[in-house]
């Protein structure tokens, strides 16, 4: 459950990395 919760919010974090990065771009 802690793991798979973990996943989720390095996953998130990522996109919003992507997200930021474009936006910035």
């Amino acid at each position: 459950r802690d793991v798979r919760v973990c996943k989720i919010y390095e996953g998130t974090s990522h996109i919003q990395k992507l997200i930021i990065s474009r936006s910035l771009a």
